[in-house]
């Protein structure tokens, strides 16, 4: 079994412990598939994310993101992803009949419809995710657990020092379920997004 930690922000930074996958936390209250909250302009939503071509401006408004279809909402930007079951670029009419004002995709979408281009749709979500919420984990401790077996035990137990000892704020998101502090968020899928 593998562990590998790495250290951001300072003194009692929360924790994201993480089984299997890294993923930081900024809302620990709540997790959620979709970015919302305030709207974000496109040009610093986009800040680090190789463009190849696009036909939106830079100072539209973004209420949210979304890379599932059924959850867009008016004013969300659709990241479509090509994935190993579905092709997201298969749902751009779903999205944009529930109000998507633009969609990152990795093929040109028919038609007259706003688009952004990027060489691949998953990094450049990660990076719209780290944008949107201002780079938390630039401001915590993350540590990421990695292995064949073992993970999830390791994570618990990571956790309950974290917070007996040091006295830390943690949250763990893993396959059978993710929590901040006491508080337990079900575990959509095994490998979160």
């Amino acid at each position: 079994m593998k562990v590998v930690v790495d250290a951001f922000g300072g003194d009692n930074a929360p924790l994201c412990v993480v089984d299997g996958a890294l993923l930081a936390l900024e809302k620990y209250e709540d997790l959620q598939i979709v970015l919302t909250g305030d709207e974000q302009k496109l040009s610093d939503l986009l800040k680090d994310i190789p463009v190849l071509e696009t036909n939106v401006s830079p100072d539209l408004e973004i209420a949210g993101v979304s890379f599932d279809s059924r959850r867009v909402e008016p004013g969300h930007m659709f990241v479509a992803i090509t994935g190993y079951a579905a092709d997201g670029h298969r749902f751009i009419p779903m999205a944009l009949d529930k109000g998507a004002v633009c969609i990152l995709c990795e093929r040109r979408p028919e038609g007259d419809i706003p688009y952004i281009l990027v060489p691949s749709a998953r990094p450049a979500l990660a990076l719209l995710g780290a944008n949107w919420y201002g780079h938390p984990a630039e401001r915590m401790t993350v540590l990421g657990v990695t292995g064949t077996n073992g993970k999830t035990s390791v994570t618990y137990l990571l956790k309950s020092v974290l917070e007996q000892v040091l006295g830390a704020r943690v949250g763990l998101i893993g396959t059978i379920q993710n929590m901040i502090g006491d508080k337990v968020l079900p575990a959509e899928r095994t490998t979160p997004e």
